[in-house]
């Protein structure tokens, strides 16, 4: 009876053993009976599994199909592009883009717009002006879905016939982000106000207030399109009613980190 009872516990002692190690399978069926420290981006870290006092030994991802830990889980590394929860196998898959490193912490913003203007005086709207503009901007997201534009420097010229009247705009603003949908490509949103200064003939003619609001896509870290409404209230010389409406297409570059 003892002899029995012995050799039971050899028998389930072994079977314990036996699934306690890890299984790596490579990619040519050879099997690895192993202990796995770690695994990292490029390499799998682990022991033999009958000699752990041994040297740690590495094996490049790229070589492993799957690995079957002691406890019956399976990580499959061949990029599968879903989990299967009824086998418990965890699919590899490489790491998406994320917002996080998609919008830049600190930028110096510059952009390029053309678009056209209006006048409006009181109750009266003047003729429609063509209207190409310069923009550059210090930027600072202090996450990845909001940030703040520290200054933004707006060089707008209304041609109309002849005669060039140019707008100089100083605005601070704000600017959101939403999450990532492919690759680095986002939508923002922006609002700026401040200063504005109108110059014809070399001298500054008009001076008020100015207000933008921008919305488009973040094409990729760098590149930028959208469309800008732009403000400009003139205050000066008993016009108070004037205003200049500018509407622009904007395609714009986010140089920095």
């Amino acid at each position: 009876m003892k002899k029995i009872l012995l050799v039971l516990i050899a028998v389930i002692g072994f079977g314990i053993v036996s699934k306690a190690q890890d299984v790596i399978l490579k990619k040519d069926a050879s099997e690895i009976k192993a202990k796995v420290l770690e695994i990292t981006d490029q390499q799998i870290k682990y022991k033999d599994f009958d000699f752990q006092s041994g040297p740690t030994r590495n094996i490049d991802i790229s070589e492993v199909f799957m690995i079957t830990y002691e406890n019956g889980q399976k990580e499959v590394f061949n990029k599968i592009s879903e989990t299967n929860a009824s086998s418990g196998t965890i699919a590899y898959r490489p790491k998406p883009q994320t917002a996080t490193n998609c919008a830049k912490k600190l930028a110096f913003g510059l952009d390029i717009g053309i678009g056209g203007s209006f006048l409006k005086m009181y109750d009266a709207k003047s003729f429609t002006l063509v209207a190409p503009s310069l923009g550059i901007r210090v930027m600072h997201h202090f996450n990845p879905y909001f940030g703040v534009d520290f200054l933004k420097i707006n060089w707008i010229t209304d041609v109309r016939q002849n005669l060039w009247q140019m707008r100089l705009q100083l605005m601070p603003g704000i600017r959101g982000n939403s999450p990532v949908f492919y690759k680095c490509m986002s939508a923002y949103a922006a609002f700026r106000l401040g200063y504005a200064m109108e110059f014809e003939n070399n001298f500054s003619h008009f001076k008020g207030l100015a207000l933008e609001t921008e919305v488009g896509l973040n094409l990729t870290r760098t590149v930028f399109m959208g469309f800008a409404y732009n403000y400009h209230n003139f205050f000066g010389y008993g016009f108070d009613g004037l205003a200049m409406h500018t509407f622009l297409f904007r395609v714009g570059f986010n140089l920095g980190k």
